[in-house]
């Protein structure tokens, strides 16, 4: 099964149109991407900032089919304080490398997002729109106004790892990045394609 995930950097739409001609499965996006991708078979959102800022849009997306994911929370009570208290499916983020049982650690979404992908039977992944962060113009242009503190260091302390942790739980799954990344993945099963982002 084919999955396309759909990350929210300045090189998604290019790559995205890039891949029109492309047939996938599965499609997968988080946070800001349902400006780009307005109706993904799943939707992924984590954090309170991003919930309350997409809550419109994905609204919208699960009322068309889409299928929304968040993290777990101890009660009810804390899911309503996030507002995501209507989401389909409320996954518990682990502490250690995912396993068959347990997810890995959050930090950010996009790492989840592809272990969700990876945990529903994806042969392949296709990744756009998941370069890591600069601290400027780190998100496709149109997506509603986001600051990125540290961005090189989130990157690094963040992404990076959660990436390796998947690729490196998956072996057996090709993961293809397209776009202008800038950080780097060890897995031997991680591939990058250039993209050059929209003028």
């Amino acid at each position: 099964m084919r999955w396309l995930m759909i990350g929210t950097s300045a090189t998604a739409p290019a790559s995205l149109e890039q891949l029109a001609g492309e047939r996938f499965d599965k499609r997968i996006t988080c946070n800001g991407g349902l400006g780009l991708c307005p109706d993904p078979d799943v939707y992924v959102a984590i954090d309170q900032v991003a919930i309350g800022l997409h809550a419109k849009a994905a609204r919208a997306a699960q009322a068309g089919g889409s299928w929304l994911v968040t993290r777990a929370e101890p009660s009810l009570l804390h899911l309503e304080r996030k507002g995501c208290e209507w989401f389909d499916e409320f996954i518990t983020i682990g502490q250690g490398p995912p396993t068959a049982e347990t997810w890995g650690p959050g930090g950010l979404t996009g790492p989840l997002v592809l272990e969700y992908a990876l945990r529903h039977g994806a042969s392949e992944v296709v990744i756009v729109g998941c370069d890591g962060y600069r601290g400027r113009g780190d998100y496709w242009p149109g997506h509603p106004p986001t600051r990125t503190r540290d961005g090189r260091g989130l990157t690094a302390r963040a992404l990076v790892p959660g990436f390796e942790l998947r690729a490196r739980a998956w072996p057996e799954v090709p993961i293809v990045q397209h776009g202008q990344p800038t950080f780097a993945i060890s897995s031997p099963n991680w591939e990058v394609r250039q993209c050059a982002p929209h003028a």
